[in-house]
């Protein structure tokens, strides 16, 4: 499968999440997911912890958050959900990623993303079921 064209891709969530009732805050397990199909790439995710803040960092302080990593760049396409871009596409490392989760935590957390919501976003984003 080609690289995925990462705006259109993010527009076709928009219009699926409107369609739901929803917006980009807490999807990015499930877009993260949805990039690791289709692209492959390392999982990232991270939160905060009071000795090792992770996640996605802003000046309001660190969030729990997934990204994907993939040949030297970040992708994330709901970093909008904590006021920044909605597509971002940056080199490793950016100091707003601080990875802290191991693949155990990865794992469990995308055990049921993967069996459940997986198969919809990939309907919405591939067949026009939005």
């Amino acid at each position: 499968m080609a690289f995925p064209d990462l705006r259109a891709l993010r527009a076709t969530l928009d219009t699926h999440w409107a369609r739901h009732g929803q917006t980009s805050a807490g999807q990015c397990i499930r877009v993260t997911a949805l990039l690791h199909h289709l692209t492959g790439g390392a999982v990232q995710g991270g939160w905060p912890t009071p000795h090792a803040p992770g996640g996605f960092i802003t000046a309001r302080g660190a969030h729990f958050h997934y990204w994907l990593e993939l040949g030297g760049f970040i992708i994330d396409l709901t970093a909008d959900q904590f006021g920044d871009a909605p597509v971002i596409y940056t080199p490793t490392p950016d100091a707003r990623y601080r990875p802290c989760a191991t693949p155990a935590d990865i794992h469990l957390d995308f055990r049921d993303v993967r069996a459940i919501t997986l198969p919809a976003l990939l309907r919405a984003c591939t067949s026009g079921d939005r």
